[in-house]
């Protein structure tokens, strides 16, 4: 009896030991991602010279606007390789939240895969800034990184109706 209570222990033991160390492996590959995302975003600010009026956070993506020049950053580390994008919020001619697989508007619960800003540009470029995947992004992280794109959407928005109506 007290052999199977030995073994017993031993195997809890040894599933507990492997469920922290898969953690800590979790933590320190966040750690890591966060630090590489906090990296490249300084650099942006450091090259292009930016003053941030505001920025959000969204896991491993950072959105931010420019005061002084009225500029739209955008940083993701989400992949292998880090995209950087910086935006003359001038050039912004509106912008839609959009499930990029189909190309339509959101609303609601519609899509739930994928979504983020399409901006549209006055040279009748689009950009597309992802907010959520379900695949690396948790479903728990959906409502709050939706609730940014509508922030950031009616931001930019805003600004294009600003700079249409200065002309």
């Amino acid at each position: 009896m007290t052999s199977a209570i030995w073994i017993a222990v031993s195997i809890i033991l040894l599933i507990g030991s492997m469920i922290a160390l898969f953690v800590l492996i979790a933590r320190r590959q966040a750690l890591l991602t966060h630090k590489r995302l906090q990296a490249a975003f300084d650099g942006l600010v450091a090259t292009h010279a930016l003053s941030i009026l505001d920025k959000d956070f969204l896991l491993r993506k950072i959105i931010a606007i420019d005061g002084r020049r009225a500029l739209l950053a955008f940083v993701d580390c989400s992949g292998d390789s880090d995209r950087v994008e910086v935006i003359d919020l001038a050039t912004v001619a509106g912008c839609r939240i959009v499930h990029p697989n189909r190309g339509t508007a959101l609303s609601g619960e519609e899509a739930n895969g994928q979504f983020g800003l399409q901006v549209a540009l006055k040279d009748r470029q689009e950009l597309y800034l992802p907010f959520y995947d379900e695949m690396s992004d948790g479903v728990h992280e959906r409502p709050s990184l939706s609730a940014k794109a509508e922030k950031w959407c009616s931001i930019l928005k805003a600004n294009a109706l600003h700079t249409s109506n200065k002309k």
